[in-house]
């Protein structure tokens, strides 16, 4: 167990690395607050909720009762459950759950404010958290928290529904990540409900367990009675046989849906990444409306010492050279600089192989006078595997040599001890400078042994990608990965920080929070570097490239224009490619490029390149158009119609974008956006006759339609007494493209059919369609939205004009049924109104 000294500095500390340095500990958290006491903190937090009515002051400070406190537990648990009060009076009640949850789950010591807690719960309607779900992991990097009971639930949903839907064809999908806990996966539930007919179809539907390659571990049927029809959505549990799994998971459910049957499946408001949608054995595509509630859960297998021993994560070939340095600086995040860390890379031989030595830095100044640390390690170039590691400071000097089974760790006092190891075990000061070998990408994550020098004991450090940011700092603007970075002993977390790895081919350590303070990127290799932003996987260059080599690129990329005007696709590329290398900040160059391979059939790669160029210039419009048209050729329209916006928000004269806009909006039949863009294509082109004649018909279209969204045609005929009785849906066609999966079909009694199926829209939203089973001889009353329901909206979110339906079916023997006159005369009341 590691010492109740080195806790402390682990829960507090803004590290050099990862862990050390507890002179910058205790003197940050002094300047940062003057040594406020906690119960000056609840005082502030107390007033701020009960007098001033400032929520958001008081969760900021109960929240830092919580950070600065953590081992009061009076306090803590207190401050943890006004949280919830906080988050309640705000009418956050997904938040104040979690926050009542955390004081019945983690302090049961604090047994006046579990039971208060508990009682919150109830009044919001709400379970207490029993054992089983106490260890609940959410999608944030907490997910790793150690369980405290066997039993285990995995979701990303935020316990609120905002939307439903059902996809046919395809699953819906949702990725899990156990982290370091085996897991026997045996029940997945799913909040929805079933549509279609009263009785539940006569099939199964599929849950697959699926691995983090998206294989199948486990196929298995349910019958559709297990979801009830219609009424309101709620949670369904699918119990199974266990099935063992740890680390990425996939759960995907295919209801096999259609216009008929199929079941809701709802989705929280905010998507976190790891929703999907698509089939077993092929790449899923990401679903980014919100989190799917579908959760995961079963019991936890006890993991045996041998569970416990980490391998080394593969590692990428290190980013710097010899000679090479980084500086941070160091801040309150008052924004006052306290100090600054250096880094810098180093070639040496030791004992008889070829490793970086990589030495640390840190000099603060916190108001109580300098304090210095430096570090020191040795690790081998193939491996990055320690040799030897050193730490300096006013804690003394401690120095470790490494071997395969253990380390043998030295104090300046003279005493020493020999640690056993099992695995790969990482030197506590190389972790920082590791992050930029880890081969970084979405939802990337890996785990590994680290061995701080001043504690003596081996820690597990786990790695996550949580996020891609674009961050500022003094070095420039650099596109991120944002990494969660926590430390565990065990089974308890001791610390959680978050850095900012840059995801260009350098991956420098951009900056880095702790909590109390932060490191921001100022220097590389002695001066600050000037760069541009782009996403992931985008350039991030250096500016500094000298007239010379600007003035080549400028020529190799004329002359690559000219031999792509002749269709000289292969020539343009090579001369392309080579301006890049000239000049890495040359957009121009990298647009061409991009054309190139595009116009060979290369397209992942153009997108690379046409990426590139946007990130050096966010105004090239032919990149964005170049990117449309990629991504419609993949079938992603929506991400073709964003590219092309982009493209004539960058210039409005794109006509190349313009075209995709109008072909796009035409296809389904929005006569506002044609004439929208159409118009900027024709004072782009005031010459082309084609563009003018297709605008004109486009606004005389439009201009029909404008007296509002209307009725237009319906089926069967309004007034009509001879409508067959086998007619099997009713039908109503707008004069303007109306809004998805919205409409208010009104009426009720007696007059009003009974449902047979799904209502849906047609492929161009014009036409709304209602399955219905009708009786002969009888007269049907059926409303085009009503004073109080007017969900028939267009797309652009007008309501439809009110209608009614009014029709009878004919009798039995074929004769006609009459219509009251009443009826007919009110009917007529309302669609004949303007």
């Amino acid at each position: 167990m590691v010492t109740n000294r080195i806790f402390g500095l682990l829960a507090n500390i803004f590290i050099s690395g990862v862990i050390s340095c507890a002179i910058l500990a205790q003197n940050a958290a002094q300047a940062a607050d003057n040594a406020v006491s906690v119960e000056l903190l609840m005082q502030k937090a107390y007033y701020a909720q009960r007098s001033e009515g400032d929520m958001e002051k008081a969760i900021d400070l109960y929240s830092q009762v919580i950070a600065q406190n953590a081992a009061d537990r009076q306090y803590a648990g207190q401050a943890c459950f006004e949280l919830g009060q906080c988050y309640q009076t705000t009418g956050d009640n997904a938040k104040a759950v979690e926050y009542f949850r955390k004081v019945v789950t983690d302090y049961k010591d604090v047994e006046k404010w579990q039971a208060k807690a508990a009682a919150k719960l109830t009044e919001l309607g709400v379970e207490a958290v029993s054992d089983s779900d106490s260890s609940t992991l959410q999608h944030q990097v907490n997910q790793t928290d150690s369980p405290k009971t066997e039993n285990l639930v995995l979701k990303h949903d935020d316990d609120t529904p905002a939307e439903k839907y059902s996809i046919a064809g395809s699953c819906q999908i949702v990725r899990f990540n156990t982290e370091t806990t085996k897991l026997l996966l045996d029940e997945v539930r799913i909040f929805g409900s079933r549509y279609g007919e009263a009785k539940a179809p006569n099939e199964d539907f599929t849950v697959y367990i699926c691995d983090e390659k998206f294989k199948p571990i486990k196929e298995m049927n349910f019958p559709y009675s297990k979801f009830s029809r219609r009424g309101a959505a709620k949670w369904y549990s699918l119990k199974f046989a266990p099935i063992e799994v740890s680390g990425v998971f996939y759960v995907a459910v295919d209801f096999n849906a259609e216009s008929t049957k199929g079941v809701y499946v709802y989705y929280d408001k905010e998507p976190s990444g790891y929703s999907f949608t698509g089939s077993p054995n092929v790449k899923p595509e990401g679903f980014d409306k919100g989190d799917w509630m579908v959760r995961a859960s079963g019991k936890v297998v006890k993991q045996t010492t041998q569970d416990a021993v980490l391998s080394a994560p593969h590692l990428l070939p290190a980013p710097w050279s010899d000679g090479d340095s980084f500086k941070l600086d160091i801040k309150l995040k008052t924004g006052v600089s306290i100090g600054s860390l250096t880094y810098s890379f180093t070639t040496v031989e030791k004992s008889g192989r070829q490793c970086w030595q990589i030495a640390g830095e840190q000099v603060t100044d916190v108001g109580t006078g300098k304090t210095r640390q430096d570090t020191l390690v040795v690790a081998d170039k193939e491996t990055y595997r320690p040799v030897y590691g050193s730490t300096e400071n006013t804690l003394g000097s401690f120095a470790a040599d490494y071997s395969e089974k253990s380390v043998a760790l030295k104090v300046k006092d003279g005493t020493s001890q020999n640690i056993a190891v099992d695995g790969v075990v990482y030197d506590n000061e190389q972790v920082l400078c590791m992050l930029r070998m880890l081969p970084l990408a979405d939802n990337y994550a890996c785990k590994f042994n680290i061995f701080p020098v001043l504690s003596g004991q081996v820690l597990e450090c786990q790695i996550k990608v949580i996020a891609t940011e674009t961050v500022n700092v003094p070095a420039g603007k650099y596109p991120c990965y944002k990494v969660a970075l926590s430390c565990w002993s065990n089974g308890a977390k001791a610390l959680e920080h978050y850095i900012w790895v840059s995801s260009d081919d350098k991956r420098n350590i951009v900056k880095y929070d702790a909590g109390a303070a932060e490191m921001v990127l100022t220097q590389i290799n002695g001066q600050a570097s000037a760069v541009v932003a782009g996403g992931p996987g985008a350039s991030v260059v250096a500016a500094v490239v000298s007239r010379e080599d600007k003035k080549a690129a400028q020529a190799l990329a004329a002359a690559a224009w000219k031999l792509w005007g002749q269709q000289n696709l292969a020539e343009a590329q090579e001369k392309f490619t080579q301006a890049t290398v000239k000049d890495p900040s040359n957009d121009n160059a990298f647009q061409g490029l991009g054309w190139a391979l595009f116009n060979q059939g290369k397209n992942i790669e153009a997108a690379e390149a046409f990426t590139k160029c946007i990130a050096l210039n966010p105004k090239n419009s032919a990149a964005f158009n170049g990117l449309g048209y990629i991504a419609r050729a993949g079938g992603d329209m929506d991400k073709a119609v964003d590219n092309w916006k982009k493209a004539v928000e960058a210039f409005p004269g794109a006509t190349a974008s313009l075209s995709g806009l109008v072909d796009y909006y035409t296809e389904n039949g929005d006569d506002e956006q044609v004439v929208k863009y159409l118009k900027l294509w024709y004072k782009a082109e005031p010459n082309n006759t084609e563009v003018a004649e297709k605008l004109k018909a486009a606004q005389g279209k439009d201009s029909a339609q404008g007296k509002g969204v209307q009725v237009i045609s319906t089926n069967p005929e309004v007034y009509s007494g001879s409508v067959p009785a086998t007619l099997e849906a009713i039908e109503v066609t707008f004069n303007a493209t109306m809004k998805n999966g919205g409409w208010s079909w009104t009426g009720g009694g007696d007059t009003y059919p009974e449902s047979a199926g799904s209502i849906s829209y047609d492929s161009k939203r014009r036409t709304c369609r209602m399955p219905v089973r009708l009786q002969p001889g009888k007269v049907y009353w059926v409303g085009i939205n009503s004073p109080s329901h007017k969900n028939f909206k267009s797309a652009k979110g007008e309501p439809a004009q009110r209608y009614v339906i009014l029709f009878a079916t004919a009798a039995a023997d074929g004769s006609p049924t009459d219509i009251p006159q009443d009826m007919l005369e009110s009917a007529r009341a309302i669609n004949e109104s303007k």
